[in-house]
């Protein structure tokens, strides 16, 4: 015979009263969610990224430059770094736009081509 085992949610009596009668989750929300602190420093830096993104999005600029394709959605939409570590890396010049999958494939490589990230996303390249 197959046991049935118990939903997730339930927890033993035995365990509630270990607990001290508190559940360590919320059975009715879900999960309590991790709350990630931002300083001033880091809201500050985080805001320019986003208006030059809106910039680049008004102006017309929505190619990829790791890939090359078209950025087709504003929030697929990342500044990635053309030299990453450099120390003018925050300068507007060392910025360009990327999707979001693009620039996790890259993540700090320097020598990071087109053809490296169409093969690693599985793109044939058409040459004509």
């Amino acid at each position: 015979m197959k046991r049935q085992s118990k939903p997730l949610s339930r927890i033993s009596e035995r365990k509630l009263a270990e607990l001290g009668g508190k559940m360590p989750f919320s059975t009715i929300n879900g999960p309590k969610k991790f709350v990630r602190r931002v300083s001033a420093k880091q809201r500050k830096r985080m805001a320019a990224r986003k208006k030059l993104r809106e910039q680049w999005w008004a102006e017309g600029k929505r190619t990829c430059g790791i890939c090359g394709r078209e950025i087709l959605e504003f929030e697929d939409m990342t500044n990635d770094h053309k030299l990453p570590g450099s120390a003018k890396s925050e300068a507007p010049e060392n910025l360009q736009p990327a999707h979001h999958l693009c620039n996790l494939l890259k993540g700090s490589k320097r020598n990071y081509s087109r053809a490296d990230c169409l093969r690693d996303l599985g793109i044939q390249e058409i040459t004509a």
